[in-house]
C-alpha cells in the first residue's frame, strides 16, 4: 500500500482533469476513466490520501481524513456499491478484495483485519507510515522511541517480530512468493529481501541497481521488480539487471501478474507493457498541468490503471481534494448530425470511433437503435471480432434515409462485453437527422384568360410559386399540357434554386387556336419531389362566323415530376436507395409508353419497376417509375431515362449520382521484425494509378502501379530502428486513396518469455 505524498498539495491548485493518449495517430479527445472514490450515497469523496485494489480492480479502498481519524471506505465496482469499513488509516486490500488489513486511530496503534475484526497491537509504537498486507501476515513500517523499524505482525497467532533492517531506514515493503514467501523492502539505500520466517537473514534483491533506491514494487510471483532511483525508474525481469523505463519516472506500480509497470512521470501516469522479453510504452495519461497525477495502481491483464487525481470539471470531480479514478479501456466518439435530407433519398457519412483506453478494443456487436432511418452499412474500417488499437481510429459508415418528414434520431452503439462486469466497453453515439419534403405552391391556383379571338393572344398573366416544403428545391419542369395554345412568356422559375420560403414566378399567355372553351395545366416540379399545378382557361371566340371550326386533333403530351434525380454518393459496389418518378399524360388524346435508359453512365442506373409497361395512359392518367443508381466508377456519373409515348408525346428524367472508391490496404504478415519484407495488398484504388506507400515513422517507402481494376500487390520492407510497437503503413499518393492505411506489429526478434500470471499486493509511502 503506498500513500500519495502530494496529495493534500496538488488539493489546493484546483486542477482540472483532462487525458489525452499517444498513439499512431495521437489527437486530443478525453480519455474513458471512473470515479471510484464515492460514498453509498455515490456522493464524491474528497480529500482521498489512500489508495488500494485488488488484483483485477474490480475492488478498491480508500481513505478520506476527518476531524479525529479517518474513515476507510471499500467499493465493489462490479455490484457499483461503496460500504464504510472502518475509522482508521493505511487501509490494504488482499489479492482478491475480500480481506482488509489497516492501523487504527488509538494509542498504541493496532492492525486490524475486515471483516474478521482479528487485531494485534503495535506496542510501543508511536507512529505508522506503510502496510503490506499477504494472507494472516502484515508488515508494518512505522516508528517507536529508538527510531523507525519494519516489524512482521502475524495476525494469526497474534504475534509482532522486527525485521531487520540493515543499511538503515526501512521503507516501501512488499510480498511476493517466488517458491517461498518472502518480503521485499528498501533498507535504507539498498532494496533487500527477507526470508519471512527467519527476518533477519536479509540479502540484496537480484538485478537490483547499484545506486540508491527510494522505492520498489513487486509482482506476485517476484519475476518483475521495478525500482525507483534518482536516475528514474527501471525494471528487472527474473533477476536479470535492471533496465531503465522513463528517465523521469518515479512511484513505480507492477501489476500482480507482471505484465505491465506504471509510474509517474513529467505530471502524467506512463504504461510500460511487457512484449516477449521487454517492456514496451503504452498509453499515456496526461494531466493539464504536472502535478495532478499520483499514487498510480497497475492492476492484472493490462487493462486497469487506477490512480489519484485533483479533478476539476473536466472530471465531473470536485477541485476541493483528490479522488480515485481508473483509467480503463474505452472508446470515444463524437455526434454526428446528417441535417437536413430529402425523404426517400439517402446521405451517408462516416462515423469515427478512437480507442483512448489502456488496451485494445475488439467489438463484438455494432447497432443502430433506429435502423430503418440510419441503417449500418459496408464501406466503414469498424468490424466485429477486428481489434481496434490503443490510439488508433475506425470508422462506421451511417446511411441516413428518412421516409417521413421531421426530426429522426438514433443511438449507434459499439460494445466489446467482458467478463468483468465494471471493465465492458461501450461507446454510444447520437446521431440526429431530419427528413425534409419538397413542396410547392402557386399562388393563383387557376388563371382565366376570359374570351379572345382565334388567332389573337391574350396579353401574358403571371402566378408566383413557392417553396413551402423544408427542403431546398430545385425547379427542373415548367410543362404546359397545350403549349400552342398557351405559350410560355417569360418568368424566374425555369432552373432556378428556391430554399424554403423562397418564390419565382411563371408568365404564360393565351393563343386560342379553336372557338369554345380552351383549357391546359402548367406543371411546375422541383428536386425532392417538389411540385405543383395551375389550371388554365379561356374561351376561342370566332372572327368569322362562317368559317367552320376546326376539328380538335387527340395529342397526348408527357411529363415527369421530378424531372431529375440526384442519387448522392454512394460507395462503388453499393446501391443507393431507389427512387420514384411520377409519368402522366397532361394531353388530350392516349398514349402507350416505353422508357430507355441512356447517356455516359447507362449501365450504372437500372429502372427496376415500370408501372407503364403494358398499359395506354389516357387522358389525365398518371404512371410510376422506379429507379435504381449502382456505380460502377469513381466520380460523377450521369444519364437519363427517355419515356417515349405513342402519338409523339416524351418525357426526359435526367439522372446524376457520384460514385467513391473504398479503397482497402492490408499487409500480410501483420507481425514482423525490423528489415522484415511484407506484402501489400491493395484494393479498390483509382485503376492504372501509381501507388505511393510509406511508414508514419519513416523508412523505405513503396511505389507500385495499380491494375485496371484498381487491384496492386508489391513488397515493402519493415523499418529498423524506430522501437517496437504498432507502425502503420498509409497511401501518400494518389490523392483520393489516402484514407486506406495498413497496421503491423513490429517487435524485436527473438521472442522472449512472459511469466505467469499471480495476484499483487499494494505498498504506499506515508503523506
Amino acid at each position: 500500500m503506498r500513500r500519495w505524498l502530494g496529495a493534500v498539495e496538488a488539493a489546493t491548485l484546483g486542477l482540472a482533469l483532462v487525458l489525452a493518449v499517444d498513439g499512431p495517430a495521437a489527437q486530443a479527445a478525453a480519455t474513458p476513466f471512473e470515479l471510484l472514490s464515492v460514498d453509498a450515497a455515490s456522493a464524491p469523496v474528497t480529500g482521498t490520501t489512500d489508495l488500494t485494489t485488488s488484483s483485477t480492480g474490480q475492488f478498491v479502498a480508500f481513505a478520506q481524513p476527518g476531524t479525529a481519524c479517518s474513515a476507510i471506505y471499500r467499493r465493489d465496482r462490479a455490484a457499483k456499491a461503496t460500504t464504510k469499513i472502518a475509522d482508521g488509516v493505511i487501509p490494504v486490500l488482499s489479492a482478491d478484495g475480500a480481506t482488509a488489513a489497516y492501523v487504527s486511530c488509538g494509542s498504541p496503534p493496532t492492525v486490524q483485519l475486515w471483516p474478521s475484526q482479528k487485531s494485534v497491537p503495535l506496542t510501543g509504537a508511536t507512529k505508522v507510515t506503510e502496510l503490506a498486507f499477504s494472507g494472516s501476515l502484515v508488515a508494518v513500517v512505522g516508528e517507536d522511541a529508538s527510531g523507525p523499524h519494519l516489524w512482521l505482525v502475524d495476525t494469526a497467532a497474534g504475534k509482532v517480530s522486527t525485521v531487520t533492517s540493515p543499511n538503515g531506514v526501512p521503507t516501501s515493503p512488499a510480498f511476493y512468493n517466488d517458491g517461498q514467501s518472502r518480503l521485499a523492502f528498501v533498507s535504507g539505500t539498498v532494496p533487500d529481501r527477507v526470508v519471512v520466517t527467519a527476518p533477519t537473514a536479509a540479502d540484496r534483491i537480484p538485478g537490483s541497481p547499484a545506486e540508491p533506491v527510494t522505492s520498489v514494487s513487486m509482482s506476485a510471483s517476484g519475476a518483475t521488480a521495478a525500482y525507483a532511483t534518482a536516475s528514474g525508474t527501471s525494471v528487472s525481469l527474473k533477476g536479470a539487471a535492471a533496465v531503465g523505463l522513463a528517465p523521469d519516472g518515479s512511484d513505480p506500480s507492477v501489476s500482480p501478474d507482471g505484465g505491465t509497470v506504471v509510474v509517474t512521470a513529467g505530471g502524467s501516469i506512463k504504461t510500460f507493457v511487457l512484449s516477449g522479453a521487454a517492456f514496451a510504452p503504452g498509453p499515456t495519461a496526461a494531466p493539464v498541468a504536472a502535478g495532478s497525477f499520483g499514487l498510480p495502481v497497475a492492476t492484472d491483464g493490462d487493462r486497469e490503471i487506477v490512480f489519484l487525481a485533483t479533478p476539476g470539471a473536466a472530471a465531473g470531480g470536485s477541485a476541493a481534494g483528490a479522488q480515485a479514478f481508473a483509467l480503463r479501456p474505452g472508446l470515444t466518439a463524437a455526434d454526428v448530425d446528417f441535417g437536413a435530407v430529402a425523404i426517400n433519398t439517402t446521405a451517408t457519412k462516416p462515423v469515427s470511433f478512437r480507442n483512448d483506453g489502456t488496451v485494445d478494443v475488439t467489438p463484438t456487436t455494432i447497432d443502430s437503435s433506429n435502423a430503418a432511418d440510419f441503417a449500418v452499412v459496408n464501406g466503414g474500417t469498424c468490424a466485429r471480432g477486428q481489434p481496434i488499437k490503443v490510439g488508433a481510429s475506425c470508422t462506421v459508415q451511417v446511411a441516413f434515409t428518412p421516409t417521413t418528414n421531421g426530426a429522426k434520431e438514433s443511438t449507434l452503439t459499439i460494445t466489446q462485453p467482458t467478463d468483468q462486469s465494471w471493465d465492458s466497453v461501450s461507446a454510444a453515439v447520437h446521431l440526429t437527422g431530419s427528413g425534409a419534403n419538397g413542396a410547392l405552391s402557386a399562388d393563383p391556383e387557376t388563371i382565366d384568360f376570359g374570351t379572345v379571338s382565334v388567332g389573337d393572344t391574350a396579353a401574358a398573366q403571371s402566378f408566383t410559386v413557392t417553396n413551402t416544403g423544408t427542403l431546398t428545391t430545385t425547379i427542373g419542369t415548367v410543362l404546359v399540357s397545350s403549349p400552342a395554345e398557351f405559350p410560355l412568356a417569360g418568368g424566374t422559375c425555369a432552373g432556378a434554386t428556391l430554399a424554403p420560403a423562397d418564390t419565382c414566378t411563371v408568365s404564360v399567355a393565351f393563343k386560342p387556336a379553336a372557338t369554345g372553351s380552351r383549357s391546359a395545366t402548367m406543371d411546375v416540379g422541383g428536386s425532392g419531389g417538389a411540385a405543383v399545378s395551375v389550371t388554365l382557361s379561356g374561351t376561342g371566340r370566332s372572327t368569322t362566323p362562317t368559317t367552320p371550326v376546326p376539328t380538335t386533333v387527340a395529342r397526348p403530351v408527357l411529363s415527369a415530376s421530378p424531372s431529375s434525380l440526384d442519387f448522392g454518393t454512394v460507395f462503388i459496389g453499393a446501391a443507393a436507395s431507389p427512387q420514384t418518378v411520377t409519368i402522366r399524360n397532361t394531353g388530350n388524346g392516349a398514349t402507350s409508353t416505353t422508357a430507355t435508359v441512356t447517356g455516359a453512365a447507362a449501365g450504372d442506373f437500372a429502372v427496376t419497376t415500370n408501372g407503364c409497361a403494358g398499359r395506354s395512359l389516357s387522358a389525365g392518367a398518371s404512371c410510376t417509375l422506379t429507379i435504381a443508381f449502382s456505380p460502377q466508377g469513381s466520380g460523377g456519373r450521369s444519364a437519363s431515362v427517355t419515356v417515349s409515348g405513342t402519338g409523339g408525346a416524351s418525357a426526359t428524367i435526367r439522372l446524376s449520382g457520384t460514385g467513391q472508391l473504398n479503397p482497402v490496404l492490408a499487409v500480410s504478415p501483420g507481425l514482423v521484425v525490423p528489415g522484415q519484407v511484407m506484402t501489400a495488398i491493395g484494393t479498390n484504388f483509382p485503376a492504372n494509378a501509381s501507388v505511393t506507400l510509406a511508414w508514419d515513422v519513416g523508412g523505405p517507402a513503396a511505389v507500385t502501379t495499380a491494375d485496371g481494376t484498381g487491384a496492386f500487390q508489391v513488397t515493402v520492407v519493415a523499418p529498423a530502428g524506430v522501437g517496437n510497437g504498432t507502425r502503420l503503413l498509409v497511401v501518400t499518393s494518389p490523392p483520393e486513396a489516402v484514407s486506406a492505411q495498413a497496421s503491423v506489429l513490429l517487435q524485436p526478434a527473438p521472442f522472449g518469455f512472459q511469466g505467469p500470471a499471480s495476484p499483487a499486493f499494494r505498498n504506499s509511502p506515508a503523506g
